[in-house]
């Protein structure tokens, strides 16, 4: 391809990028006045402007549909024209899952004779009536692991075996201090490196750490800034307040339901083919 043609492409999508303003979420409209409302950031989109939008009654996001025992309204049909009445529930509602499709998580299993029983809403929605705990497995066992091991959650799907081997199946010795991750103005106690934790490295930071006074966190009581000033992150060196709080950075500047609804938004698509093709233009140009 020349490189006239490419940047005749780029400048196509270019146009295109800037030609599709802001829209509101499926099943959802823009509210008749939008004078003074503001999205929640200076960069408007859809998933920031929700305050600019209102139910559309007209698509099924937005309609109050009731789809009977068997079925449920269904949000991947939200942008699609609701209708009234039976075409109202064949357009917005889908039928219910079954058991029949559960996926049950580690340590469970489905519960016998249930393939027929209908889930709440799709096949997400269906371990919370179709599984049970599976005595089998860790996840679904009672073990007592001793003194030194806890239960590990991540060998829930293991089977469980019975006795000295369920131990050592289900359970996992304690860490130690030495596998903590301490907290922003904390650090590790002195000399607790070989001090064993609760049970995995997560529940360690209670019992191994403790305030780092060199860090603006490092203390009970923590610094109150004046005024509009704020404190800075815990984990800034620090011992005074005026190491550890600074000036409010200034509140950008919301953008407009009236700019989000009518200034052109690229979409992510778009932005992306742009920078594809001005990058075949830069290595075309090193080519000749």
């Amino acid at each position: 391809m020349s490189t006239k043609k490419i940047v005749a492409l780029v400048i196509v999508l270019s146009v295109g990028a800037s030609s599709a303003a802001g829209t509101c979420m499926a099943g959802m409209k823009f509210k008749a006045t939008l004078t003074n409302l503001k999205c929640a950031s200076a960069t408007p989109s859809t998933s920031t402007c929700g305050n600019c939008c209102e139910a559309d009654t007209t698509k099924c996001g937005g309609a109050t549909v009731a789809c009977g025992n068997a079925k449920y309204k269904d949000a991947s049909k939200n942008g699609m024209a609701s209708g009234s009445g039976a075409a109202a529930i064949t357009a917005c509602c889908t039928d219910k899952a079954t058991c029949a499709v559960a996926v049950c998580g580690a340590g469970m299993k489905r519960k016998a004779s249930v393939n027929a029983t209908k889930c709440p809403t799709d096949a997400a929605s269906c371990p919370s009536s179709c599984c049970e705990a599976n005595t089998a497995k860790c996840g679904g066992s009672t073990v007592t692991c001793g003194t030194g091991k806890y239960k590990d959650v991540t060998k829930n799907g293991v089977d469980s075996g019975t006795g000295t081997a369920m131990i050592t199946n289900c359970c996992t010795n304690v860490a130690t201090c030495a596998n903590a991750v301490c907290g922003k103005g904390m650090k590790l106690k002195t000399s607790a490196s070989s001090t064993k934790c609760p049970g995995a490295a997560a529940s360690c930071p209670t019992s191994c750490c403790e305030y780092d006074t060199t860090k603006c966190g490092g203390r009970a009581t923590k610094f109150i800034c004046d005024g509009t000033d704020i404190a800075k992150d815990h984990n800034t060196a620090g011992t005074t307040k005026a190491q550890c709080c600074m000036t409010k950075p200034a509140t950008p500047t919301m953008a407009t339901c009236e700019a989000f609804k009518t200034s052109p938004v690229a979409s992510a698509a778009q932005r992306m083919a742009v920078s594809v093709l001005f990058a075949v233009i830069g290595v075309v140009a090193l080519w000749k």
